[in-house]
């Protein structure tokens, strides 16, 4: 039997607010904040958010240098285990990922069990994946309990594309996890035959 989301679906606006609300009210604070402390600390929010986290899941680039220059935790986990980089990927911006991954966050980092790949793979974000991959993350690097990788995700979701980008990262097509599920497999319950067949004549 093949579980129907291998991603967990949270409210992230709620969690993170919406971009309205970033903008007009959030953003402005955190900058007053930036330019009249004689000692810069990570200003905690909401959740056990950071402004380092707010402004990784609202793409803001800017203000994302300015806090890593503060010296900004970029490893901090809220409330939820998330890290500035996971609200990145949650909220599907490649260039905020790519901008911290060169501050030094973990390309192979986790929340909840789940590998940022995985993560990507169940949004189906091709450009995030291929970003991430190409930033070294570990196309091999399973869900808490080894249920799930990066390939039986897509697998799942029926994207080809990103099938055969994982593949050529060196993902393992015949990785069976503890519930007897290869991505072939996967795949094949999902009535995706066009990737079985792929992954039947790669493995």
């Amino acid at each position: 039997m093949v579980v129907e989301n291998v991603a967990y679906f949270r409210d992230y606006e709620n969690n993170y607010g919406n971009k309205k609300w970033y903008i007009e009210e959030l953003r402005p604070k955190i900058k007053h904040l930036l330019e009249n402390s004689g000692l810069f600390f990570d200003f905690m929010f909401k959740n056990n958010n950071t402004s380092l986290i707010y402004a990784s899941y609202h793409g803001d680039i800017e203000l994302i240098r300015k806090l890593v220059q503060k010296d900004a935790n970029i490893h901090h986990r809220n409330d939820e285990g998330d890290t500035p980089i996971i609200a990145a990927v949650l909220s599907g911006n490649v260039n905020t990922v790519r901008e911290l991954i060169q501050h030094g966050a973990n390309p192979n980092d986790m929340t909840q069990g789940l590998t940022l790949l995985i993560l990507a793979c169940s949004d189906k974000n091709y450009e995030m994946v291929q970003m991430l991959l190409e930033s070294g993350a570990n196309p091999n690097l399973y869900t808490m309990g080894g249920n799930y990788t990066p390939l039986q995700a897509a697998a799942l979701n029926g994207d080809k594309k990103i099938v055969e980008k994982l593949i050529a990262y060196g993902a393992d097509v015949n990785y069976v996890s503890p519930l007897g599920l290869s991505a072939e497999i996967v795949a094949i319950e999902k009535g995706n035959y066009e990737i079985s067949n792929l992954l039947n004549k790669v493995g």
